[in-house]
């Protein structure tokens, strides 16, 4: 989420919302990418021993669960704009609205 909350001030909200193809394209990205998870589901064995993932795969795999989401998209950059005022310097909002 750190990630999303840094690229909409800086102009991630200002792309989606002028350029038709890269929010289609960001839209399909994470239709693909859902596709490529139920295909995984599909093919997994499921066996009776449970497996213990690492931390570091498993906040991996939420990263790009998250970074294909596109509601999370419409989310911040519907939300988080209104909170940075582009007057003043930006990236001390942006690390307060991360850390937040």
């Amino acid at each position: 989420m750190t990630v999303l909350v840094v690229l909409v001030p800086l102009g991630l909200d200002a792309i989606l919302r002028t350029s038709e193809f890269a929010f289609v394209t960001l839209k399909w990205l994470g239709v693909l990418y859902i596709l490529f998870l139920a295909w995984q589901f599909w093919r997994a064995d499921f066996s009776t021993e449970i497996v213990i993932r690492t931390t570091s795969r498993l906040m991996r795999r939420e990263f790009w669960t998250l970074m294909g989401n596109p509601k999370a998209y419409l989310l911040l950059t519907s939300f988080l704009p209104q909170f940075v005022d582009h007057t003043v310097a930006v990236t001390p909002q942006v690390l307060t609205l991360g850390a937040l």
